[in-house]
């Protein structure tokens, strides 16, 4: 059973490339639409693209919005489906990570001896992560209300008519992933601190060790992903 579903599945990914490939081939892919150059624009253009819309490019986006034009309106709903319900994801997360920032910020730590949160710099850790967490809620419920109503001729004329449209629409709809990630490492910088100004040698070792899990599967995912390309390449 397995193994036919995993055909069915082979089998709907190659139709869906060979419709993609023969939508982008209508029009090329814009200029503007295109990687750039430099190294480190490119980096934050693949990372503004992989929390925007999941893909290192917008290649897969312009194909989408070609087979929209050609009278096929399914895969654009799908991938406006996909969009939206990824910033439902990140609004239920921000939303939880906004709670734990106020809850730091709001009441006073029950042992100060293990854990001051309320010295300045863990403070600040939270207030900062409290603001960038709110900003990230609002900007994701209106990007929510907005997508589903956008169709494929104003995102390409619109949205992404010029190099910084592309940038500013990106960044829009990035911004609530990016918030995220950054409230969420403010809030583990602010607690391992507020561990730290504490005078408990055992908490410091705990906090230490619980920073280190997360790090360590960002190394694991570094090599996961070094041993795909390595396999793709042969």
């Amino acid at each position: 059973m397995p193994t036919d579903e995993l055909k069915v599945r082979k089998q709907i990914t190659e139709k869906l490339e060979r419709k993609l490939s023969a939508a982008d081939s209508i029009r090329p892919l814009p200029k503007h639409w295109e990687l750039p150059n430099g190294p480190l624009q490119r980096a934050i253009f693949q990372v503004l693209c992989i929390c925007a819309c999941g893909h290192s490019n917008l290649n897969h986006f312009w194909a989408v919005a070609r087979l929209e034009e050609l009278g096929d309106e399914s895969e654009w709903v799908d991938s406006q489906r996909q969009t939206s319900q990824q910033q439902n994801n990140v609004l239920i997360v921000a939303s939880l990570l906004l709670a734990t920032s106020a809850t730091f910020m709001t009441t006073t730590p029950p042992r100060t001896s293990m854990m001051n949160y309320t010295v300045r710099g863990p403070y600040l850790c939270f207030m900062i992560a409290y603001g960038l967490l709110l900003g990230g809620i609002i900007v994701s419920l209106i990007c929510i209300l907005v997508i589903d109503k956008i169709t494929a001729e104003h995102a390409e004329k619109v949205l992404y008519a010029t190099r910084v449209r592309v940038y500013c629409t990106l960044t829009i709809i990035s911004f609530p992933c990016l918030s995220i990630g950054i409230g969420t490492i403010l809030l583990a910088i602010g607690s391992l601190t507020a561990v730290w100004c504490a005078q408990d040698h055992t908490a410091q070792i705990i906090g230490a060790f619980l920073l280190a899990l997360p790090l360590s599967m960002v190394f694991l995912i570094g090599i996961s992903n070094a041993n795909i390309k390595a396999n793709l390449s042969r």
